[in-house]
């Protein structure tokens, strides 16, 4: 957590650099281990080292709206910008060799670098 503290600033004084998690899930949330590691990211609030940062979220589980609802309001109220659309797959139905899987994970991507772009425009 400490070099996400370190990274250098844009213009505007935002935080550069956006986050790609991989959030698993456990009983139908987020591993309290992920929702620890942002909690501690997002300390103290005012210097979050998760202010304004672009996320998006790639998740793989049995029910995956949960998770993705909890991980999108974990990193909401710790100060960063949720981008989508995030990746969810079902994990009865995940084949990594289906183009189906790599055009969501693309669009996943493209967005995530938009958002980037538009952070270190501002």
């Amino acid at each position: 957590m400490c070099a996400c503290r370190q990274q250098p600033r844009g213009s505007a004084g935002t935080r550069t650099g956006p986050v790609l998690l991989f959030a698993p899930a456990n009983n139908g949330t987020l591993s309290a281990v992920l929702k620890n590691a942002l909690d501690w990211a997002s300390r103290p609030y005012w210097r979050s080292s998760l202010r304004d940062k672009p996320i998006a979220v790639v998740t793989a589980a049995h029910v995956t709206d949960t998770v993705q609802e909890h991980v999108h309001l974990v990193v909401t109220v710790a100060g960063a910008a949720p981008v989508g659309p995030s990746a969810l797959f079902a994990l009865k139905e995940l084949d990594l060799d289906d183009a189906a899987v790599h055009d969501t994970l693309t669009r996943t991507l493209v967005a995530l670098e938009q958002a980037a772009r538009k952070v270190v425009a501002a």
